[in-house]
């Protein structure tokens, strides 16, 4: 239920917010990993001519592929109060939360103080961002009060024809279950959700003659999590290109991991390839072709997973598509399916699958989840309210 004024919003009942870049809230989601997070409660909302001020409280809920992944009777209150003067100054802001979450050994209430405060400037071609945060409380992974900080920061250059963006992160005994902060590498994934966490990245992107648009990417993430080391190291690249209705997309990746405890990867070399075809033969009908070669190194075993989809759309209604991934090397299988999306207006949408699909790890901004591997005939209804 939403009260509404010009520049003052009182919600009642569920609820999306975010605080800063992520790190002490994220609500909101994430349809790639299939995440979404919200709260039920109470929440407030000022907008004026250069201020913008926002308190809230209410229980959290997180599902990560249709799964609860946090307790029942959380409590989290907090907000911001943000300056925006519309100038080189364009954001000046302080964040507050509290979290309260019930011991499971005393099945008493803990609590919890996060704080933090940001900057972003701007000017015609540059822009940075800044951000600090600390926590001090009750920390559930050892059952203890501990006291934990995070750092971020990014430079941007945007110029005619060309862009790049570096960013830096630093976490200590930060990370916790509502946080989404920006994930510094391209694959999407976290080292071990700032509980020592140190990462740096760089990209950059543009075009160059014959409408060419190119993208290249390198990050570094590394710490450690329970005296074991840890690293994730990436490069990327990628290129674009249009011929009248058809857009042509091929990238490279690769990536070593090293004990990602967020991932649950532990020791693994990949390289993917990617060559994708986008066109349409009318207004509203398209096509699509993907083919992504993946070959993977995870010390006892070595495979290449070959991956072929073939689609067919009908703008805006339905989506059809034929996949089928087959796997060399020390591992081996088969699996082919058709994938039927039929898109029921902004708010609903029926999926049916036929066939069989490989169990894979999928990521997307920070968060990792496992496609279970499938055989049969599957059906969902997602419904957003």
């Amino acid at each position: 239920m939403t009260y509404a004024l010009p520049s003052l919003e009182l919600r009642l009942g569920t609820f999306e917010t975010t605080l800063g870049r992520g790190f002490l809230l994220y609500s909101g989601e994430d349809e790639v990993a299939l995440l979404d997070r919200f709260l039920q409660g109470v929440s407030i909302s000022y907008w004026g001519s250069s201020i913008h001020t926002q308190g809230f409280i209410g229980r959290p809920e997180s599902y990560l592929f249709y799964e609860r992944t946090n307790p029942v009777d959380d409590v989290l209150y907090g907000g911001s109060l943000e300056w925006v003067p519309a100038r080189v100054l364009s954001r000046l802001g302080v964040e507050g939360m509290g979290w309260a979450t019930r011991n499971p050994l005393s099945r008493e209430y803990e609590h919890t103080t996060f704080a933090g405060a940001y900057v972003e400037l701007q000017t015609d071609a540059y822009y940075v961002y800044a951000e600090g945060v600390f926590r001090k409380g009750y920390d559930p992974q050892v059952f203890a009060d501990t006291f934990g900080w995070a750092l971020y920061a990014q430079w941007g250059y945007r110029g005619a024809g060309m862009s790049w963006q570096v960013e830096a992160s630093r976490g200590s005994l930060f990370g916790h279950p509502y946080m989404l902060p920006p994930a510094l590498d391209h694959y999407g994934v976290y080292l071990n959700g700032g509980r020592d966490e140190t990462g740096v990245a760089i990209e950059g992107n543009g075009k160059v003659r014959g409408g060419w648009v190119w993208t290249l990417h390198a990050s570094r993430l590394w710490g450690s999590f329970a005296g074991q080391p840890g690293k994730i190291v990436e490069g990327f690249a990628k290129l674009q290109k249009r011929w009248g209705p058809v857009e042509m997309t091929t990238s490279l990746d690769g990536i070593q991991f090293k004990n990602a405890i967020a991932a649950g990867i532990f020791d693994r070399r990949e390289w993917t390839l990617s060559l994708h075809f986008v066109g349409r033969i009318t207004r509203q009908i398209g096509w699509d072709f993907k083919y992504q070669p993946r070959k993977r190194n995870t010390g006892p075993q070595t495979y290449t997973d070959h991956d072929v989809t073939l689609g067919v759309s009908q703008f805006p209604w339905v989506d059809l598509a034929w996949t089928l991934q087959k796997r060399v090397g020390d591992s081996t299988g088969t699996w082919m399916r058709v994938d039927l999306f039929v898109h029921l207006g902004n708010r609903a949408e029926w999926e049916l699958t036929v066939g069989s699909q490989r169990k894979d790890l999928v990521c997307s901004g920070g968060v990792c989840r496992y496609e279970p591997e499938f055989k049969g005939v599957r059906t969902r209804l997602l419904v957003r309210f």
